[in-house]
């Protein structure tokens, strides 16, 4: 299992929060016309532009594919298919569509929830079959002027970003420095 260095993971906070205020931006314009997929666009517009998991839309060149909607099978023969809003693999050598290696999962939401954060523990926990990927994301942008789930997280959940592979972006409503998006490594 490959992990990812603090510094790989100090970018990728970085351009999250870029796209984070960016869609913090689109829903205080679009207001009720801000959808999920909305969220899902900007989120992999700037994962792409980063081009460490792959770009999008996907060329011939390179292995690592961005995609929306991966169907995902922890185990061959049984189980349920996932589906993350994005993810990133690693194409084998020469092949079009057999997987070397699974980069990362991103689940996005628009409400206060942290149902979408087991999804993510699920995908890079290596008790649960042999595709993981290296490293999940939840992404949660509540509604303006509440805060995300950040305050339902435990802090026996939250880790360093050296240890952990799931990462929770989300936003704070703080009086004196209004919202915010803020970023928990979570165990």
């Amino acid at each position: 299992m490959n992990g990812y260095s603090a510094k790989i993971k100090n970018e990728l906070e970085s351009v999250l929060h870029v796209a984070m205020l960016e869609s913090m931006n689109e829903r205080d314009r679009s207001k009720a016309f801000f959808s999920e997929e909305s969220l899902r666009f900007i989120v992999m517009k700037h994962l792409s532009d980063y081009k460490f998991f792959g770009r999008f839309p996907n060329s011939a060149i390179g292995r690592k594919r961005l995609v929306f909607e991966f169907p995902y099978k922890r185990l061959k023969t049984r189980g349920s298919t996932y589906r993350p809003d994005i993810s990133s693999v690693l194409l084998k050598k020469g092949s079009d569509n057999e997987i070397e290696e699974y980069l990362l999962a991103v689940e996005l939401k628009i409400k206060n929830d942290v149902g979408d954060i087991k999804k993510c523990r699920n995908y890079v926990s290596e008790k649960l079959g042999r595709s993981v990927f290296n490293l999940a994301i939840c992404v949660v942008l509540p509604p303006k002027r509440s805060n995300g789930p950040g305050d339902k997280i435990n802090n026996k959940e939250i880790t360093t970003r050296v240890k952990s592979r799931i990462l929770l972006c989300t936003t704070e409503n703080d009086k004196p420095m209004g919202e915010r998006p803020v970023f928990y490594w979570l165990v």
